[in-house]
């Protein structure tokens, strides 16, 4: 998908794609662990200390197989999330 950053949505009567480069980043433990923390606070309801976050990236990556979060079904995602609660 391509963006054409000089046009302005204003100018343009159609639509135009973005980029999507995360192909080209690596996926990692790190990279999993950042989307977890990033999924789990981006409501601004709970923060990364009310979960067990390796735990969370640790179960994922079992069942996925993958450093890739962002193919995750989110149900399986957030039934994921919602066993590492922290009480």
């Amino acid at each position: 998908m391509w963006l054409w950053p000089t046009l302005s949505t204003a100018t343009r009567p159609y639509p135009v794609p973005v980029l999507d480069w995360s192909f080209l980043v690596p996926h990692t433990a790190e990279t999993a662990t950042a989307y977890v923390v990033t999924a789990v606070e981006a409501k601004g309801t709970a923060t990364r200390h009310d979960f067990d976050i390796p735990s969370i990236v640790s179960t994922t990556h079992s069942l996925t197989e993958s450093w890739d979060f962002n193919s995750v079904d989110p149900n399986m995602f957030w039934n994921i999330v919602a066993t590492f609660l922290e009480h």
